[in-house]
Formats: structure tokens, sequence, C-alpha cells
């Protein structure tokens, strides 16, 4: 299987807010997971320590279950490409676009919500993959085309920025011959 190149560029300011979520929603599970067994002690007559243990489980579950379900047109394109289906992958990348398209406040708020601290937007990797994978099939215009939006949607983003530029400098080598 190919290797493709990944970008991993990480918000540190993001990263914070994960880590704090994460530390804020630990906190808020050992609370009810004491509340819990204190309840259960009192009227119930229940002495079961494991009934702690139940805020932990869905304090485990939300932060790895929300990216998996938000995600998962993501996670669906990066196994597309690893297998060379291109254009299913970009269909897959689309539907990822598509979808926090109609939700911005999930990938705005994703180190919150998502436990997500990628300094790219999931619109903007979409983007970007979608354009990756028009290169790989040899459509240098959809390459151009998908870049170009990418740089009009997110007129900070280096990623599209350089690629263009690499783009560019390879047309005028082959043009200049």
């Amino acid at each position: 299987m190919k290797s493709y190149p990944t970008v991993r560029q990480t918000s540190y300011q993001a990263l914070a807010l994960v880590l704090f979520n994460c530390l804020l929603l630990g906190g808020m599970a050992g609370l009810a997971g004491a509340v819990l067994y204190a309840y259960a002690k009192v009227v119930h007559g229940i002495y079961n320590p494991l009934v702690m243990a139940v805020p932990w489980v869905l304090f485990l579950i939300l932060p790895l279950g929300l990216p998996q379900l938000a995600a998962r047109g993501h996670r669906r394109g990066a196994g597309r490409l690893k297998r060379e289906q291109f254009t299913e992958a970009i269909g897959e990348f689309q539907s990822a676009y598509d979808f926090f398209s109609r939700h911005p406040w999930l990938d705005r708020y994703r180190a919150l919500i998502l436990f997500n601290a990628s300094a790219f937007s999931y619109r903007e990797a979409a983007l970007i993959s979608i354009a990756y994978c028009h290169a790989r099939m040899g459509n240098v215009a959809g390459y151009r085309a998908y870049l170009e939006r990418a740089l009009a949607e997110f007129p900070d983003s280096q990623m599209a920025k350089n690629s263009l530029n690499m783009l560019d400098a390879l047309e005028a080598n082959l043009k200049n011959g």
C-alpha cells in the first residue's frame, strides 16, 4: 500500500481547549460518579463502587464517539484514497465538506465539541483533499480549481498557497521547456 502525504498542524490554542475540556469532563464524571454512588448507597442500599464507573464510561464514549460520527466522511475518504479510489474519495470528501457546511458550528468549535486540535478546519481539509485526488487522477484543472476554492474560502491556508505556487512553478517550467 502506498503512502500519501499527510499534513498535521496542531493549533496549540485548540489543544489547550481540548485538554481543558477533558479535565472539565473528567472532573464532572468523577463528581457525578460520587453523587451516583452516594445516591445508590443511601436511597437504594446498594454498596457497589462500580456504580461510580457509569459516568466514566460515558466520559470515554463522548470524546471517542463524537469525532468518529462527525468526521466519518473524512475517514471514508482517506480510506478510499489509500486504495487509490480517487473518484470515490472525492465523493466522500465532498460529503464531509457538505456536512460541515450545514453545521459550521461543529467545525468552528471542533476543539471543544469534537476534541480536535487541528489547525485545519474540516472544510479546508476536505477541499485540499479533493484537490489532491484531482491531482492524482491527472486532472490539473480540477486540482487548480479546488486549491483556488480553498484559498477563496480560507485566505490564510498555507497548504493551498504552497500547492498553487508549486503548480504555477511546474507549469512555468513545462512552458519554458
